[in-house]
Order: structure tokens, then sequence, then C-alpha cells
């Protein structure tokens, strides 16, 4: 065995290929003669040598014991010197959700379509008026000199007309042409009631003109 272990392999591969050739060339011979013949139904069974598993395996080199390497003890991790300590891990601020008001104290909500829908139409400029039926304002009182004299003329004020309805500062744009007329008719307007000018929808005051005629009647001449 030790024999055969030390063979190479090409020693091995070449005996087990001349122990097959012998067989080969003693089977032709056999065959070969003139009164050698195969039973019928017979077959010829040739017996080969074939070297063993363990001749034939190839050769395994001894495995060597390998150096165990000593073990490393393992030294205790020391601190460097001066070093801090590791800190622990910041803790997040707490986050405070924003308030929320609660829905008594939230302003009302106005739609400005229907605010306009309320509101009322504005109303229309206009200027001051002393002839409304419902003012009842006297005509001026016809001083007796004048209807003794026989004067007659036609007064124009410049009245301020206040927006509480009352007449302000006033002053005589055209004379009748007689100052006892011209007063009598300022006596009478400054007791008079009037109409305020409107204007944007707002009571304002405004200065316009009042005339004031003086014609006497045949029944005043008597």
């Amino acid at each position: 065995m030790s024999e055969i272990a030390g063979l190479s392999r090409q020693q091995r591969w070449g005996g087990v290929a001349g122990v097959v050739l012998i067989h080969l060339a003693a089977l032709w011979a056999w065959q070969a003669q003139p009164g050698a013949v195969t039973p019928k139904g017979e077959m010829l069974a040739s017996v080969l040598l074939v070297a063993s598993p363990a001749a034939l395996a190839p050769s395994i080199p001894p495995v060597l014991p390998t150096a165990t390497a000593p073990a490393v003890r393992a030294l205790p991790r020391v601190a460097p010197t001066g070093s801090a300590a590791p800190s622990a891990p910041p803790v997040a601020a707490a986050v405070t959700p924003p308030s929320v008001p609660s829905p008594a104290t939230l302003p009302p909500v106005v739609n400005p379509i229907a605010s306009q829908a309320v509101a009322s139409p504005a109303l229309p400029d206009r200027a001051p008026d002393y002839q409304a039926a419902y003012l009842h304002n006297p005509r001026p009182a016809y001083p007796p000199l004048a209807v003794r004299m026989g004067w007659q003329g036609r007064v124009v004020l410049q009245v301020e007309v206040l927006r509480d309805g009352r007449a302000g500062q006033m002053s005589v744009a055209r004379s009748s042409g007689h100052a006892v007329l011209d007063e009598a008719a300022m006596q009478a307007v400054r007791g008079w009631q009037f109409v305020p000018a409107r204007r944007d929808g707002q009571l304002v005051d405004q200065t316009f003109l009042v005339p004031l005629p003086f014609v006497l009647k045949e029944s005043d001449d008597d």
C-alpha cells in the first residue's frame, strides 16, 4: 500500500493502461484461434484488473498542524485624562400648539352683499326750499308807509339755510328800491322754517336766493 501510494499519478495510470492492453491482446488472440467458438447465448466476460480506489486516488499532501496565534487579552478602556464625560442627548423642547380663539371671541362676519341690500338707498341731493306745503311760512307784512306812498317792488334776499332748517346769515342780493320794503322782507324771512339742503345723503348748510314781491292791491289803497 505504501508502495502504490508512493507512485506518481502518471505511473499509476500507465500501469492500469498496460493491464488493460494485455487483457485486450489475450482476448483478441483467443478469438483468433480456429476452434475457439463462443457458445450461443453465452457472453464472453473479460476480467479487468483495476487498481484499488486508494491507488487511483490522487495523493493528498499531509496536513501540517498550524500554529495557534496567542490569544490577545483585551485591555480595559481608559478615558483620556481631562476629557469630559459624554453628555446626555439633548431633550427636545416641548412645542406649545397655537391657541385657537373661541367662537365667542371671534369678530362677527359681515356679508358685504347683504349689508348693501339692507342699507337704504342714497337719497338724492336737493337745494333748500321755503315753499313746502307743510311749512306755512307767512308772507311779509306790507309796511303802512309803503302802502300810503304806494311803493311796490321785488326784493331778492340771499339766505343761509342751516341744516336744522333755520335761517342763518342774510343779506339783500337785489333791493326793491325802498328800504322799508327790504327791511320788511328780512324780518319775515328770519322767522321762516326751511327744508335744509342735502348732499351725498347728508344734510348741509347752504345759501340760496329768496325772491319776495311787494304788490299793492286795490283793497290796500282804501
